[in-house]
């Protein structure tokens, strides 16, 4: 018996040391997927058009967004309101507005966001081969107001804003994915949309005292960020703002504009963290970027967001995309939904070197398809003007993946997946 033993101990053994060599091979050849992050304070970097991680091997992000988690949009939300007119914003001053104390509506945010991403969310992320998540964020996460007034301001750990993100680098950390921090809604609205917080209420670009006092707002709430989270690798990038200008009409929206701020958003960062990547989004091309040269940035990943459904539109993304190579930046399309063209998509993103994240992990309400890996139709709505505080506490308790009614969308999955493992 104990010759038998072992000689099924060498054997496990050799199946084990060939198992790991195999997980070696295997991480050299797909260079490009994460296999750990390690705690060592080298974040990933650009080198001319690729991100590189510490190791110096190339990496493709390729994840997911974690939509209406801390900025909530009422087309895709728990929230019986006007779709893609109400927003965040509008939620916590109806709050206010009916008496709810401060403590009452960070219990009512807490119990939301605790509930509608959990820690089962991200495993089943990883289970997809996913190696990044977008967090999408507001200045209502860190601040109560629109004057700068922090949550706990004399005990910042217990900020909300930074317990959340704090939460989800760690949790995504353990299980290698990356994490982008963006920027979903600035003080004073960066865009006219809804998913800014409110809806046709942007002045951050105005050039009045107002729109100067919210750029400083902006740059004081980056700077917070970035001090907290400069030594932390799993944070692959900082998205200063999410969609700017949408919704500007006319001569409203002028990238020049745009650019100067991200200018002085670059270098605010750069004061307190030199190292980790800075995102910058053309909305809704690249050439509504410039060269980065031009502005002596470096490091910085390019972005843009692509809801378009034809074959011959990303094809035109992707030769505006060759006509910059010499650039020297990395591209990546940080929102976009393919519906009826996920392989083409998908597989000519990958081909030509571009990072991506879909919109978005889950949503309600919403009936259209190929939006949402998860989806409810029967997940109950607050109605944040009549619902009683704990009527909402109630509702809110129960919009986790798992309860009765989400559904995951196979196809989209299978998608995900096959094409996070795809080697280019």
């Amino acid at each position: 018996m104990k010759s038998h033993k072992k000689v099924k101990l060498v054997v496990l053994l050799a199946v084990a040391i060939a198992a790991a060599a195999t997980v070696i091979i295997f991480s050299k050849k797909r260079s490009i997927m994460v296999t750990n992050i390690d705690n060592n304070n080298q974040c990933l970097r650009t080198d001319g058009n690729n991100l590189i991680k510490p190791s110096g091997d190339r990496i493709l992000l390729k994840g997911i967004n974690l939509g209406g988690w801390l900025v909530q949009e009422s087309w895709m939300c728990p929230i019986n309101k006007e779709d893609k007119g109400w927003g965040a914003w509008d939620t916590r001053e109806i709050f206010q507005k009916r008496g709810f104390s401060e403590e009452q509506i960070l219990k009512l945010m807490e119990t939301y966001e605790t509930n509608w991403i959990k820690k089962e969310d991200l495993d089943n992320i990883k289970l997809l081969g996913l190696n990044c998540v977008r967090v999408p964020f507001w200045y209502g996460n860190f601040q109560k107001d629109d004057k700068g007034t922090y949550y706990f301001e004399n005990d910042i750990n217990k900020n909300p804003g930074f317990q959340r993100l704090d939460w989800i680098i760690d949790e995504c950390g353990k299980r290698g994915i990356y994490v982008i921090l963006d920027m979903h809604g600035a003080p004073g609205f960066q865009n006219n949309d809804h998913s800014s917080g409110k809806s046709k209420s942007s002045k951050l670009f105005d050039d009045t005292d107002e729109g100067k006092y919210y750029r400083e707002l902006t740059v004081e709430l980056w700077q917070r960020i970035a001090k907290r989270y400069k030594d932390n690798p799993v944070v692959a990038a900082y998205d200063l703002l999410n969609e700017p200008m949408n919704g500007f009409e006319g001569g409203n929206k002028n990238d020049s504009i745009l650019w100067k701020f991200y200018d002085v958003l670059y270098k605010a960062i750069r004061e307190v963290d030199p190292n980790h990547i800075i995102t910058m989004e053309g909305i809704w091309e690249i050439y509504n970027l410039p060269k980065p040269q031009s502005y002596n940035w470096s490091n910085v990943l390019y972005q843009t967001h692509n809801y378009n459904w034809k074959k011959e539109e990303i094809d035109q993304k992707i030769k505006d995309v060759e006509k910059r190579l010499d650039w020297d930046v990395p591209i990546y399309v940080g929102e976009f939904q393919s519906e009826g063209i996920w392989d083409y998509a998908l597989d000519s993103y990958n081909k030509n070197n571009i990072s991506w994240t879909t919109w978005t992990y889950k949503g309600v309400k919403s009936t259209l398809t190929g939006w949402f890996l998860y989806k409810s139709l029967v997940t109950p709505l607050v109605n944040p003007e009549t619902d009683s505080y704990d009527v909402i506490l109630q509702k809110w308790s129960n919009v986790s993946t798992k309860e009765k009614g989400f559904k995951k969308d196979e196809f989209l999955a299978e998608k995900l997946k096959e094409y996070s493992l795809q080697i280019n």
